[in-house]
């Protein structure tokens, strides 16, 4: 009986952790891009968050300036990895002073081992939301 039960329930936990694993990895971008906006209002100055497929990274000014080191977050090349098996489309959002954005930007959270997918907004206004 309780065999069958297993059998019967065992697709769906594992949707429910795949659909978990992406949603927590959408949250995990968020908050650096949080952390992105937060920075660029205490330095009262543009931050760019540049991201890799498997990378974030924060940056003085505009994408291409000098790299940023975190306390805490980043490793010797002041890059963030993301969590194992989920990947992020490149997009750059660049924080002003004020915490605004400019431009806005999507992120797409991928899910290598599923295929499923959650986005992650940066709105002009600053203010980064997931679906």
């Amino acid at each position: 009986m309780i065999l069958i039960i297993s059998a019967i329930a065992a697709p769906s936990f594992i949707n429910y952790y795949r659909s978990a694993r992406v949603r927590s990895a959408a949250d995990v971008v968020k908050t650096y891009l949080n952390e992105g906006r937060q920075l660029a209002i205490r330095q009262n100055a543009p931050v760019c968050v540049k991201s890799t497929s498997t990378a974030v990274q924060f940056l003085q000014t505009n994408c291409t300036g000098t790299a940023i080191a975190v306390a805490g977050l980043t490793s010797s090349s002041s890059t963030i990895r993301l969590p194992d098996n989920i990947t992020l489309s490149t997009s750059g959002a660049i924080f002003t002073n004020l915490g605004a954005a400019n431009p806005g930007a999507t992120y797409t959270v991928t899910d290598t081992v599923s295929g499923q997918q959650l986005t992650v907004t940066v709105a002009g206004s600053g203010r980064v939301t997931t679906p």
